[in-house]
């Protein structure tokens, strides 16, 4: 005999159903095709066909990595179709994960590649001495990419901040055009990282990581020759985005505590 589960239908009123008419089918798994190892993301699971109105789990698993709050409950909408969503964090080793989504008899599986991240830029104290940059100020620091790269993270770091404690990060290429920014950030500390809302793909060549501020922030720096070093030479508006074109600046014999991280393609 097929066994029932006790559910309120979309009237309110108590309803017996059979387990398996409950289900739904997953048919999306939303997660993304490369992760840096030990780092967290959102996978999400799309399911339809299933009875308007009732609660079906999504269970979530992986091979290598893990989930946070696995087994998600969801209520299905009038058209018998859900989602679910759950953190999952990548193993500390590389190589392939494989994740799934599981709603009653109905199973999807994705791969993720598990990638070692990519540092590039300082993302220490330089040693060099805390420097000062006032609002609007452009400031950056050149780096070299190697391979095809996916920008996931933008930081920097800092010695002290004013009372407005608001940044923007992004990166240029050797040409000056805007790749990818972080919009407007809370300074979190000491060192702060920020992701890259989609992930980027950096292509091999010189890349700028530029800053400004909202107030006066003081960055670690130190002398190093040959510069990698770029200052504005005009002040650009905090409340505007960062300028889809780097401004022309001077190229002093210094390097900034500005850094992305990425994992390679």
């Amino acid at each position: 005999m097929l066994g029932c589960d006790q559910v309120f239908g979309l009237d309110g009123r108590e309803e017996l159903i059979p387990v398996d008419a409950a289900a739904a089918t997953v048919t999306a798994l939303d997660a993304p095709a490369a992760l840096a190892s030990s780092t967290t993301a959102m996978i999400s699971a799309s399911f339809e066909g299933g009875l308007p109105g009732a609660s079906v789990m999504c269970t979530f698993s992986a091979m290598r990595g893990s989930f946070a709050g696995s087994e998600v409950v969801v209520q299905l909408d009038p058209a018998g179709a859900g989602t679910a969503s759950a953190e999952y964090t990548a193993p500390s080793t590389v190589g392939d994960d494989v994740v799934r989504a599981t709603v009653g008899a109905s199973t999807l599986a994705k791969t993720i590649g598990v990638r070692m991240p990519v540092l590039l830029g300082h993302d220490t104290n330089l040693g060099g001495g805390a420097m000062p940059f006032n609002a609007g100020m452009l400031f950056g620091t050149r780096v070299v990419v190697a391979v095809p790269l996916s920008l996931r993270y933008l930081g920097l770091v800092s010695a002290n901040v004013s009372a407005d404690a608001t940044i923007r990060i992004g990166v240029y290429t050797s040409a000056g055009a805007l790749v990818a920014e972080t919009g407007e950030v809370s300074l979190g500390g000491f060192r702060s990282v920020y992701p890259v809302t989609p992930p980027q793909v950096l292509q091999p060549g010189n890349h700028w990581i530029v800053a400004e501020a909202a107030g006066q922030v003081m960055v670690y720096g130190m002398s190093t020759t040959p510069g990698e070093a770029y200052l504005g030479n005009v002040s650009v508006p905090f409340a505007d985005p960062m300028p889809t074109t780097l401004p022309a600046g001077s190229f002093p014999t210094l390097r900034y505590s500005l850094f992305l991280i990425g994992i390679a393609n």
